[in-house]
């Protein structure tokens, strides 16, 4: 009777045994599953509509054109498909192949250049900027960047304008006073209006007189 207990015993324990053995094994080669996936990024889309400003509350965005020498420039935002923060890269040349060679790599012989930060789609007071006669004419870039593509860059195309000063009733033409008081006048057609603007300032210009004995 006690050999067949133990035995039953016996064959108990081999049974558990092997169920754990069995499980165990069952475990360890359960095998790896293997896949891939791609990580892709949509590059933003373009920024829109250029303007300047040309008048103390007016902005232009169609012809582009300012007296303001140090302008303030806007433009408006754009979007992105993956919801990635936006910055601005911005270029101002004088001549397009400086543009095309920020556009290559943000780098290039810029007269201003900037990286605007994402959610603000302005910049004020332009410094580096020069006039040359009545009209000069700049080229801008503005490339937005999400961090890891470039979208497609917006060109556009501004102008200064200046008016020259006009100089009239000088009041001498012959006296005999050898120590003569002579007056002139300037006037200015930058008076603030549109492309007009900021109005010039007569009282700060440099007047510079030559007196001689022949016109030579």
């Amino acid at each position: 009777m006690k050999k067949r207990i133990h035995l039953a015993i016996l064959l108990f324990l081999f049974i558990i045994i092997n169920l754990t053995t069995t499980n165990v094994l069952s475990i360890e080669n359960s095998g790896t599953v293997a896949g891939s996936f791609t990580a892709s990024n949509t590059a933003p889309s373009a920024f829109t509509n250029i303007s300047i400003q040309d008048g103390s509350s007016t902005w232009d965005n169609t012809a582009l054109d300012t007296h303001d020498i140090t302008p303030n420039i806007l433009w408006k935002n754009n979007t992105d498909a993956n919801g990635e923060a936006v910055t601005s890269h911005v270029c101002i040349a004088n001549a397009t192949t400086y543009i095309t060679q920020f556009i290559a790599g943000k780098s290039g012989n810029c007269s201003y250049s900037a990286t605007i930060a994402a959610g603000t789609y302005t910049v004020s007071s332009i410094s580096g900027l020069k006039f040359n006669g009545t009209n000069t004419t700049y080229y801008i870039t503005l490339i937005p960047d999400d961090g890891i593509d470039n979208g497609t860059e917006l060109n556009g195309t501004f102008r200064f304008l200046d008016n020259l000063p006009v100089l009239s009733q000088l009041n001498i033409t012959q006296t005999h006073d050898q120590s003569p008081h002579i007056s002139w006048k300037v006037t200015d057609a930058d008076t603030g209006g549109q492309d007009k603007w900021p109005a010039g300032s007569p009282s700060s210009f440099i007047h510079y007189l030559w007196v001689g004995n022949n016109t030579s």
